[in-house]
């Protein structure tokens, strides 16, 4: 750790200082050049998915410690959201952008970053907030399927459903409703809800990647699971979502976790790739079951 400061202090510390540069607001990207099957990154270019989960945990920061500097940078994360996502309106709603390069449409980023805005709407009271967040969750909800599902986008090439990215809209629109009050959209997430836990778990408590099929499994599926199903079990007043996590968190202990404490990244019917990961792996893991650490002990007390 940096001199005469708490390990934790530090890495937050880190964090402010691996901002990109070059834009006026906080904003994050990946500290590697990244390519999908939606687009292609260089090392450090901002993404609304990394602006807005770490905008978020800033604010989780705040709200632990009470510094007003992490209210002060999730508010400027919600002003490069604002001011350097491209957005495409439609009758549906508003889409917020992966990227500020180009408009790409995808749900959950769309949808973190509504959850972010609704967040400092609660915070500061400032309307634009409100605004912006809910036509973007309009417009994804617009786009849930009957069964509860999403496509990844509604772009072709992004029809698939899978778990995280699923748990990702569900937890957002959550989020959404706590900070706002509002249950406009509250049918809608308990009809995904019930889609996302009635589809994605094995009866042994493996979380499938895929809703329609047993494999792969990865390692952020697993940990999203334990997470998003935590919440929605307090949320509900279930205690059946709190255990199907505890199944999930169960096998994954057994069945991804190497002897020497690290995750697996993905497993197949044929083989296990055990490339040791930060985030997909150590980091989502590590927050998983800390939140069911938390939540365990408030169960049984």
């Amino acid at each position: 750790m940096l001199s005469g400061i708490p390990d934790v202090e530090c890495r937050r510390i880190q964090v402010i200082e691996h901002r990109t540069q070059g834009h006026a607001n906080f904003c994050w990207g990946n500290a590697f050049d990244y390519a999908s099957r939606a687009f292609y990154l260089p090392r450090f270019a901002p993404t609304l998915v990394w602006s807005g989960l770490i905008g978020h945990h800033f604010i989780e920061a705040y709200h632990a410690l009470g510094e007003p500097r992490y209210l002060e940078i999730a508010e400027s994360v919600g002003q490069f959201i604002i001011n350097d996502i491209p957005r495409m309106r439609s009758k549906k709603g508003l889409c917020l952008s992966y990227i500020p390069q180009e408009m790409v449409a995808v749900h959950n980023a769309n949808l973190l970053g509504a959850r972010l805005l609704a967040e400092l709407w609660k915070e500061t009271g400032w309307d634009t907030y409100l605004e912006f967040a809910s036509d973007a969750v309009r417009y994804s909800v617009a786009a849930q399927l009957e069964n509860g599902a999403w496509y990844y986008g509604e772009e072709q090439k992004y029809h698939w459903i899978d778990n995280w990215h699923t748990a990702y809209n569900l937890d957002s629109i959550l989020q959404f409703q706590r900070s706002t009050g509002s249950t406009e959209f509250e049918q809608d997430m308990l009809r995904g809800i019930v889609f996302y836990r009635d589809h994605f778990f094995r009866s042994d408590g493996a979380a499938r990647y895929y809703w329609d099929r047993d494999y792969k499994i990865d390692i952020q599926s697993c940990s999203q699971a334990i997470d998003t199903l935590l919440s929605f079990g307090v949320f509900l007043h279930n205690d059946d979502y709190l255990a199907t996590a505890k199944r999930v968190a169960d096998w994954t202990l057994h069945n991804m976790q190497d002897p020497s404490g690290y995750f697996y990244l993905w497993k197949n019917s044929l083989f296990t790739n055990r490339t040791p990961t930060f985030h997909w792996g150590a980091a989502t893991m590590f927050y998983a079951l800390s939140h069911l650490l938390t939540e365990s002990h408030c169960y049984e007390n």
